[in-house]
């Protein structure tokens, strides 16, 4: 088994074992991003916002993917609900980071 595949088993379990907590989503969001497995990554990464909706990086890097992946008008919305979370914890380069989006989806 592979160090990704072995990292995204463990954080399955964790998440399987606490379901109801966004950690271990986002770590298993990243396992599978770092694995190439970005459709499956994308789900565990709404999965984190489902769980905690102010959770401010998943959005930006579920925006990304979606964008990458042609789905403009998603990344666009997910940006826009990013933006007042940037603003409010005071986050500038998160911030940068969304206004870039909010310029490739324009």
């Amino acid at each position: 088994m592979s160090d990704h595949e072995s990292r995204i088993k463990r954080f399955q379990e964790h998440a399987k074992a606490f379901p109801d907590s966004e950690l271990p989503h986002f770590a298993l969001a990243k396992a599978l991003l770092e694995a190439g497995r970005e459709e499956e990554a994308m789900a565990e990464f709404r999965e984190t916002l489902r769980l905690k909706p102010d959770y401010l990086i998943p959005h930006i890097i579920l925006a990304r993917l979606l964008l990458d992946h042609g789905r403009k008008d998603e990344a666009r919305a997910l940006a826009a609900k990013a933006r007042p979370l940037a603003v409010a914890q005071g986050h500038d380069g998160p911030l940068r980071e969304i206004e870039e989006l909010e310029k490739e989806t324009n």
